[in-house]
């Protein structure tokens, strides 16, 4: 899923969470649109920039995980085939 995508997603979900609390505690319900609308503007925006800057950290932390578990799974090969 895109970078776009999941912020809006997200920011879509979370905004959605904060309206809905506001109209548990006493809100009207244009109040609580105009703040979900607003929430979702605002956190879209926060969650693709928070993913932009991260995406290469994660991307590389990933790859270098990869090379870890195959360079582990070929050092457990190797003993078996000592011993054989």
């Amino acid at each position: 899923m895109s970078v776009a995508k999941r912020a809006i997603r997200n920011g879509g979900i979370f905004s959605f969470i904060i309206a809905a609390i506001g109209l548990y505690q006493g809100e009207n319900l244009l109040t609580s649109t105009m703040v979900w609308g607003f929430a979702w503007v605002v956190m879209s925006g926060a969650f693709w920039v928070s993913y932009r800057i991260t995406q290469p950290k994660s991307q590389s932390e990933s790859e270098s995980v990869i090379e870890e578990s195959t360079e582990e799974s070929s050092h457990q090969k190797e003993p078996e085939q000592i011993k054989r």
